[in-house]
């Protein structure tokens, strides 16, 4: 099961690292943020740069996330389970749902980790059809055409509406562009 920790933004390398420092091996099997590829216009160039998916969470996979908890409030840095209820001595954590963990799986990709070993989401290639319309080719945003909300062409981007932790939440994505119409996009 997948579950949810959340830290400071920015802090997301240093809380896994103390993650694999600190907490046995036995309690999780896996500990990750996602980093998207995204394309930005710097002096003039496109580049791609890596930026975290959802700033401020990790994910973390274990089968026993009672004990995992448990050693994670050991911790010195501020580490948050989330879907967590407690009541008196009953500690209730909630994994992240079926849907949650294929929108993950399905934008990272066991085959995609890299970059400290963190799941990376790739760019999406996209190009157009004879009347213009967008059309995703390959990459992380293929299967998810019901999900996109909107595609930023000038910016090289897609707003993607994903549940997370029980609430719609708008995450960005980038695209690369195969294919050009003769109007300049």
């Amino acid at each position: 099961m997948y579950y949810v920790i959340y830290v400071n933004a920015r802090n997301e390398s240093n809380a896994k690292d103390m993650i694999s420092r600190y907490i046995p091996d036995d309690l999780y099997s896996d500990c990750f943020y996602p980093v998207r590829l995204m394309k930005k216009k710097l002096r003039g160039k496109w580049t791609i740069v890596h930026e975290r998916l959802i700033p401020g969470y990790i994910f973390i996979e274990s089968d026993d996330v009672k004990s995992l908890y448990k050693e994670l409030r050991r911790l010195p840095m501020f580490l948050r389970l989330l879907g967590k209820e407690e009541s008196g001595e009953e500690i209730d954590i909630y994994p992240l749902s079926d849907e949650e963990v294929r929108w993950l799986r399905t934008l990272t990709g066991n085959q995609n980790k890299s970059l400290d070993d963190n799941r990376v989401v790739g760019l999406s290639q996209v190009g157009f059809d004879e009347n213009d319309k967008v059309i995703i080719k390959s990459g992380p945003l293929l299967g998810m055409q019901g999900q996109i909300k909107k595609i930023n062409l000038h910016k090289r981007n897609a707003e993607v509406e994903v549940d997370f932790m029980n609430q719609k939440t708008i995450i960005h994505l980038g695209i690369e562009i195969i294919e050009k119409s003769e109007k300049e996009v």
